[in-house]
């Protein structure tokens, strides 16, 4: 896979769904971004592998500019931090045994390696997705997701033909089809409100962002308005 001239700071994402989840969730927190002019790039390595593969190239780019990894852990959170460290090992910078639980941002010593890596979803859960970060902003409380939630494993038994790996993913789908506005993608659900923003996953995310980008976000997004 291609990396491109790294002109502005990037984030490395799976794909579209991430993509659009990650933007308007920093819109909500006062973050404001051009999908593609910046002042940070998002950019899709279309799933998992391509993430892992164009990481250990891109960050290689002594640019000066810091480049970020959202990448989902999976079934295994050690396993994917094995796959990180592999492929970043080759840097000048310090990688820690383990993820650190706020998202890693590491650098040079001379400045010129930058390099932010977050595990979805918060860095510390065994495994996980996107989709586990969705469902932490939807309240507890909520009587509708658990009703969602049996109707997604009946429709399983039924013959519903979604795998189990994406399980959750439909569980969400199933309850934001009986939103007020049915059937809306993640990141345009995100801006309508029907999930909160503030949950402690969302809000550590929202903080690596900042903390890894701070130099190239306006004064007024860096702190969140």
């Amino acid at each position: 896979m291609s990396v491109g001239s790294l002109e502005k700071p990037t984030l490395w994402v799976e794909g579209l769904d991430d993509r659009h989840t990650i933007l308007s969730l920093l819109a909500r927190h006062g973050i404001s971004l051009d999908e593609r002019k910046g002042p940070v790039i998002l950019k899709e390595g279309k799933n998992d592998r391509g993430v892992l593969e164009v990481m250990a190239t891109s960050a290689k780019a002594p640019t000066r500019r810091p480049v970020g990894y959202v990448i989902d852990a999976d079934t295994s959170l050690a396993n994917r931090w094995d796959a990180v460290r592999n492929n970043l090992r080759n840097l000048p910078i310090q990688l820690p045994e383990h993820p650190p639980p706020g998202g890693l941002i590491a650098g040079s010593p001379d400045g010129v390696y930058r390099v932010g890596v977050w595990l979805m979803p918060d860095n510390t859960a065994s495994r996980g997705a996107i989709e586990d970060l969705l469902r932490t902003l939807i309240p507890p409380d909520d009587h509708l997701f658990a009703h969602a939630q049996r109707a997604t494993s009946d429709a399983r038994e039924l013959g519903a033909r979604f795998s189990e790996a994406d399980h959750k993913k439909a569980e969400l789908h199933c309850w934001l089809a009986w939103q007020r506005d049915p059937g809306r993608p993640f990141g345009t659900a995100i801006q309508a409100e029907f999930f909160k923003d503030d949950s402690p996953a969302a809000l550590a995310f929202v903080e690596w962002f900042k903390l890894l980008y701070k130099d190239a976000l306006e004064p007024e997004a860096a702190t969140g308005g």
